[in-house]
């Protein structure tokens, strides 16, 4: 997810029509895992209820603004109103907070699968498409997409075979989650010499922990990065890299064979 926005997007008034732009939410560090969970899921009943009106609105009614274009911005709403939420999973210090961040990302992507296997939004969908006044360049383009998207979600298929699609997708986004969740939650290291570490700035090895005379090199980007971009040493650089490269591969080998 990923998940750093500057603006956020339209805000759907009750009426499905855009308001104007709002400030996207501000990361919360200190937010407790029961807080994180009932913001995120607050935000998703406030997503149902929007995609709610869309689905009800009359086929006479209805207008670029108040249906495609609404149902982007409410997708768009529920991404910034959550993004803190689902970026403490990668971030927070609190392993119960990440654990929370996993649970908000997991549901959020499960919500946007169920969004698009809904009959109700595609039928608003293709009855605004039906009326044939579709403006051109990017309005053109979403409606276009949208209607693609549905046909992908499986809306197009028997009742029995669209079912069988939106479990699998589902699944697919727990098993997504987990990946991700154990490369995030993988700990080693590397060790080197002094030599080993030639072209490294100072600043960066004195802060480094010693074992024994070898310096420790984590996988987590504040040392990854700096060592690819400035270690003169192939070898020790190809040593780092292969222990990045293969975060977590004993526990994520099995989940990419399911996905």
């Amino acid at each position: 997810m990923i998940i750093n926005r500057a603006l956020a997007l339209l805000l759907l008034a009750s009426s499905a029509k855009a308001a104007p732009f709002l400030p996207a939410s501000t990361l919360r560090y200190e937010v407790t895992p029961q807080g994180l969970l009932e913001d995120c899921r607050s935000a998703k009943k406030r997503a149902e209820s929007a995609l709610e009106s869309v689905a009800r609105m009359p086929a006479e009614a209805r207008t670029f603004d108040n249906t495609p274009w609404a149902l982007d911005c409410i997708n768009s709403e529920l991404s910034d109103e959550t993004a803190s939420d689902a970026f403490l999973k990668y971030v927070s210090l609190s392993s119960s907070v990440r654990d929370a961040g996993n649970e908000c990302e997991t549901l959020l992507g499960q919500f946007a699968v169920e969004v698009y296997s809904r009959e109700d939004l595609y039928g608003a969908i293709k009855a605004y498409a039906a009326k044939g006044d579709i403006p051109s360049g990017e309005a053109k383009r979403l409606l276009d997409k949208q209607l693609l998207d549905f046909k992908r979600s499986g809306l197009e298929l028997p009742a029995a075979r669209r079912r069988e699609v939106l479990e699998l997708r589902k699944k697919i986004v727990e098993l997504e989650s987990s990946f991700s969740k154990n490369i995030n939650e993988y700990k080693d290291f590397a060790l080197f010499s002094k030599e080993e570490l030639e072209g490294m700035p100072e600043d960066f090895v004195s802060r480094l922990e010693r074992v024994d005379d070898k310096y420790k090199i984590s996988l987590d980007y504040p040392d990854y990065n700096p060592f690819m971009d400035n270690a003169a040493n192939p070898a020790a650089r190809r040593v780092l890299e292969g222990k990045f490269n293969n975060r977590a591969a004993l526990q994520n080998i099995s989940i990419l064979a399911d996905v």
